[in-house]
């Protein structure tokens, strides 16, 4: 979280122009609290971030910045962040922060279909058929061996960058 505020706020500093945060994966939470923790300390350029794939725990957020109109959520409905599963602790490590774990397993994230937040916040959820978690940013000829997969992969691909590129014209991105 840290590392991930550290870059927003030089993002920020460097340019002018609006900017829409991406986080695929285990890095959605963390840039959720990097936005929670800068809130009021940026202005409002930042009024979209998109995850992509990305389970999370928490899904409100206090002092989110009050400019944050709107999360895009985009996951696949074969992702298996969709679904709560059990995942075993990693060997080592007895106990992970705000996580009850039993008998050496504990429950993983999921794909959260609503964020709120003190400010109010829309939550835009699109979801891509048959897509799974490693789908989102593969590069389609490193799976040509499967055509069909592969195509699925480049519509991914080309929707992930769309959504994004809408993201900077909010209007756009509602209708």
């Amino acid at each position: 979280t840290d590392y991930i505020t550290g870059q927003i706020k030089k993002i920020l500093g460097s340019q002018d122009k609006p900017f829409v945060p991406l986080a695929y994966s285990g890095s959605g939470q963390p840039l959720l609290h990097a936005l929670d923790r800068i809130a009021g300390t940026t202005d409002d350029r930042i009024e979209t971030a998109i995850l992509v794939g990305a389970p999370t725990y928490d899904t409100h957020f206090e002092n989110i910045s009050s400019s944050l109109k709107r999360i895009v959520n985009i996951y696949g409905t074969e992702d298996k962040g969709v679904n709560e599963y059990l995942m075993a602790v990693p060997q080592g490590l007895s106990a992970i922060p705000n996580l009850p774990i039993k008998n050496g397993f504990f429950y993983s994230p999921t794909v959260a279909k609503e964020f709120t937040s003190s400010f109010g916040l829309q939550t835009i959820n699109i979801e891509l058929v048959g897509v799974e978690h490693d789908m989102y940013f593969v590069d389609p000829y490193n799976v040509k061996s499967d055509p069909d997969k592969a195509n699925l992969v480049a519509r991914a691909n080309d929707f992930v960058a769309t959504a994004t590129a809408l993201a900077l014209t909010p209007d756009l991105l509602e209708d």
